[in-house]
């Protein structure tokens, strides 16, 4: 037979493939593979907002009786008294610690047509403000993630996969430095050292594998609620403190190895152990822009802030193998 009407539903090769559209767009979307942004509540909250600065100083005093863990040196006969005898002055000596906020924008531009010849069931400007939240999200997380480097307190050696020892140690050493931490720590890792934690765990040869109580009583080792897949990344828990995992780590030593951290989160009992802060100056903004000769609208968003590190001893880098 020849000279048949057909209709082509991909849009091509039909003799009539005019009176049909090539595909009927869903008003739904898919989701885009990319980093999930880590909470900025992490970071105690220093809000200068309409503030005639853009950086803010957090003041301490330096320590007049020693450091922690030096045996009792600093304390042993320092403030001994003596009866009829005055007591000699101790000067308080102060330092601080300073964040300057960073600016954060994206900005979006929309033609007129792009929005009148749009499908049913879209909102491109709405669609287009979370697209742009969450970019400035991941922006601040990666520069939160960035502060892994500068924390002088380090476990783990280049060219090595982390152990069981390693991650013990991360949260050890914030005690024996003399942190204090009610509301718990936290373990940011990058994705490569998070396998090594649960190889690590996995192993015949360890204890947690061989024997469930030392997984129970003493690593308080366990996977996440949903193992990871939530969007929270919550992979594990190790010693009863989430363990988060993420690609926006930094590597170092050239590439070599990764850089993840144990750290004292901000909270109503960790606030002046908190490692790091977030300086305000500026909240997540929108605003449009008409252009009338251009028939199109940007829409920018911006932002000022910053993360920084307020007090070196409560938190520790964990330096591991690079994949």
């Amino acid at each position: 037979m020849a000279n048949e009407t057909t209709i082509d539903g991909a849009g091509g090769g039909g003799t009539i493939d005019d009176f049909s559209y090539a595909a009927w767009i869903v008003p739904a979307l898919t989701a885009t593979l990319a980093e999930h942004a880590l909470p900025m509540e992490w970071c105690r909250e220093l809000d200068i907002v309409d503030k005639p600065s853009n950086a803010a100083k957090i003041p301490n005093f330096a320590s007049d009786f020693g450091a922690a863990d030096d045996d009792g040196a600093g304390v042993d006969a320092e403030y001994n008294g003596t009866q009829a005898t005055a007591l000699g002055n101790t000067s308080l000596d102060s330092g601080s610690a300073s964040i300057t906020s960073s600016e954060y924008g994206i900005s979006i531009e929309l033609t007129d047509q792009t929005t009148e010849d749009l499908a049913d069931g879209f909102d491109l400007f709405a669609l287009a403000e979370g697209v742009m939240a969450r970019a400035l999200a991941l922006a601040w997380t990666d520069d939160f993630c960035a502060l892994t480097t500068g924390l002088s307190n380090s476990v783990g050696a280049t060219g090595v996969d982390a152990t069981i020892a390693v991650f013990l140690s991360a949260q050890t050493g914030i005690r024996t430095r003399g942190g204090l931490a009610p509301d718990g720590l936290k373990y940011v890792l990058d994705n490569e050292t998070v396998n090594h934690m649960e190889s690590a765990l996995t192993a015949t040869s360890t204890s947690a594998a061989s024997y469930a109580t030392a997984t129970d009583r003493i690593l308080g080792a366990g996977a996440g609620p949903n193992n990871g897949m939530d969007a929270n990344r919550h992979v594990l828990t190790f010693r009863g403190y989430q363990c988060i995992a993420t690609g926006l780590t930094d590597l170092i030593n050239t590439a070599a190895d990764t850089s993840s951290m144990c750290f004292t989160p901000d909270g109503p009992g960790n606030r002046q152990y908190a490692t790091f802060a977030n300086v305000i100056k500026r909240l997540p903004r929108l605003e449009p822009e008409r252009d009338a000769k251009m028939r199109s609208t940007s829409l920018v968003m911006t932002m000022r802030m910053a993360p920084g590190e307020v007090l070196d001893g409560t938190g520790t880098e964990i330096v591991a193998d690079a994949p």
